[in-house]
């Protein structure tokens, strides 16, 4: 999944839950975070450890690991991982 499609698929998880899904005008609220992504999974990091690593930096340690950010996490792994199984991009 490229860095566009990453951030997309942030935006619209928004997994902090700063309400940017609901503002198109926001699609650009994780955008340091999907290049971030990118990046570690073009070196070869797996799905989970890439975003929970990136997401930490970011925010705090754990900050994913509770509650409907938990929920979060797991369905942007799902999709990476779902991209990455089939070797093109997850619906969108």
């Amino acid at each position: 999944m490229d860095e566009h499609a990453i951030n997309h698929l942030l935006w619209r998880t928004d997994p902090m839950g700063t309400g940017c899904a609901l503002d198109d005008g926001m699609e650009d609220e994780y955008q340091h975070q999907a290049s971030n992504i990118a990046q570690r999974l073009a070196q070869g990091q797996d799905p989970h450890s890439a975003v929970t690593a990136v997401f930490e930096a970011s925010f705090w340690e754990g900050c994913l690991s509770e509650g409907q950010r938990k929920a979060s996490l797991e369905a942007i792994v799902a999709a990476l991982q779902k991209e990455d199984s089939k070797g093109q991009p997850a619906p969108r």
